[in-house]
């Protein structure tokens, strides 16, 4: 996906640019000893920016060099893409099961959510403000009916969850900045199990990622077909009402998310990016427009949370005003609270890695002089950032969600920097996967349609007689027309005779 470049997008870069600078410092300084001399803290955070940015202008020489003059077939870049995406999804999947194992059948039982679900007892649900640990132990339940009271079921649906939702992940990211970017995400989710250490317990946290990716890939699907429309220019009254129509439906479902937790906010700032996406080269009118689509948006939103509420309200008996009140105490006492980071080791080091990665990007976006691919990832990135700053995530979930966003992001512009650049032309893996292909097809079949008008459109007279040439040469004789003018007659010989007797002596003598 191509974004245009506007005094907005500019503004959204420095804020990005001045974030990202902040976290990549932070990162470092987590390894920096306690109590050395902060000139050589400052030295160490300066040593390592100028290392990102010499590697980052290196990747460049390189891809301008090689990337750019040769070109994968498309047949070779499927099988590399695909065999890419099978090995990071094996090495993933041995990680967890490894994971897996080493839980402990006490340590389970422990878990609220999983006591509260089993089949034969009630069932318990956790009075939070967050939809998913409201309906996390219906979801336990649905399972444990059909393979029975095992708590490492839980553990396995969880895995599932998690291997879904990054591919969701994945396959939404391919359609926004292309298929590099889509295979560096779902390789860097793969190692999620190396880096988090909530793996073993039951909680609702892969079942708000599995959303969480769901919303992504539908909001990333909504931004090609507004892209693919774009380009179609208008569209016939009969179609206006389905392009209106999509927007209000990704609002509903992002409602949903949003309730199931405040991450679902960065698909809104996701979406609302439509609002700078580039129109087609000359053709500014199109329908619907990309405010009308904004408001559209905002209003499945609005509606969608409204009438979830209604039905909580509903369900636990109370006024909507109530339910309304009741979310508002709780989000605004956590507002600045569990602001600093508590990261692991492990953590640390991704982190660290991640926020590097993040930087690669504010060099990226002046490589594109008129357009970029990262505006709507600095967007989502800094709706991130300031849900993380307000507090908003849940306390035990709040480093984990920023990592994971940090993951997708970071992955994006490694991904995107490692692309040959053309601003030419619009480029395939970052707008539509099988634009340029659809293009060539419509060229194709105007080509066709263009051929067969010519052929049933009459020729000129010229033309026309260069084709009756060889049906002259095969014509019949010329047939005249019999002489009316009576003819001579036939000459018919006679034989002289005359009645005159001669005698024999005369001899013709006078």
């Amino acid at each position: 996906m191509i974004w245009k470049k506007t005094w907005f997008s500019y503004g959204v870069w420095g804020l990005y640019s001045a974030v990202v600078s902040m976290a990549f410092a932070l990162g470092i300084m987590l390894f920096v000893p306690k109590g050395s001399n902060p000139y050589l803290a400052v030295l160490l955070v300066c040593l390592f920016f100028l290392l990102m940015t010499l590697f980052f202008f290196l990747s460049q020489t390189i891809v301008v060099n090689v990337g750019g003059k040769r070109k994968i077939k498309r047949k070779a870049a499927v099988l590399v893409e695909t065999f890419a995406i099978l090995a990071a999804l094996a090495g993933g999947s041995v990680l967890s099961v490894g994971f897996l194992r080493q839980a402990q059948p006490e340590t389970l039982l422990q878990s609220e959510y999983l006591a509260g679900s089993f089949v034969g007892g009630p069932l318990t649900v956790s009075e939070s403000v967050y939809g998913a640990r409201v309906f996390y132990p219906y979801v336990l339940r649905a399972l444990f009916i059909f393979v029975g009271n095992h708590g490492v079921a839980a553990l396995w649906l969880q895995l599932f969850l998690f291997l879904a939702g990054s591919f969701l992940l994945y396959r939404g990211v391919r359609r926004l900045s292309g298929k590099a970017a889509g295979v560096f995400v779902f390789a860097v989710l793969m190692t999620v199990p190396l880096w988090v250490g909530t793996k073993e317990t039951i909680a609702p946290l892969w079942l708000e990622f599995f959303l969480f990716g769901m919303g992504f890939y539908l909001t990333a699907v909504f931004l090609g077909k507004h892209r693919d429309l774009e380009f179609a220019g208008e569209r016939g009254k009969g179609r206006k009402f389905f392009d209106c129509i999509r927007p209000v439906l990704l609002g509903l479902f992002t409602a949903f998310v949003i309730y199931a937790g405040p991450f679902g906010i960065l698909l809104t700032a996701l979406g609302l990016s439509v609002l700078w996406s580039l129109p087609e080269g000359g053709k500014t009118r199109t329908y619907p427009s990309r405010l009308l689509l904004a408001f559209l948006l905002l209003a499945g939103i609005a509606g969608g949370l409204f009438l979830l509420c209604l039905v909580e309200a509903c369900v636990c008996k109370e006024t909507l005003f109530q339910v309304a009140e009741t979310k508002w105490q709780l989000y605004g006492a956590q507002v600045g609270l569990h602001f600093p980071l508590t990261f692991t080791d492990r953590e640390s080091v991704a982190f660290s890695v991640l926020a590097g990665g993040m930087f690669w990007g504010i060099f990226r976006f002046f490589f594109e002089p008129m357009e970029d691919s990262l505006s709507g990832m600095f967007f989502f990135f800094l709706a991130a950032a300031g849900v993380r700053t307000a507090g908003l995530f849940t306390p035990d979930e709040k480093e984990i969600w920023l990592l994971l966003v940090m993951a997708v992001c970071g992955a994006v512009c490694i991904g995107r920097s490692l692309m040959p650049f053309n601003v030419s032309k619009p480029e395939k893996t970052a707008e539509n996967p099988g634009y340029e292909e659809k293009k060539e097809a419509a060229k194709e079949e105007t080509a066709g349609e263009q051929r067969i008008i010519k052929e049933k459109a009459p020729q000129p007279q010229k033309k026309q007689e260069m084709q009756d040439k060889p049906e002259r040469a095969e014509k019949p004789a010329v047939k005249y027309l019999d002489n009316p003018l009576p003819g001579p007659k036939k000459h018919v010989p006679k034989t002289m005779d005359y009645d005159i007797t001669i005698s024999d002596d005369d001899d013709f003598d006078f």
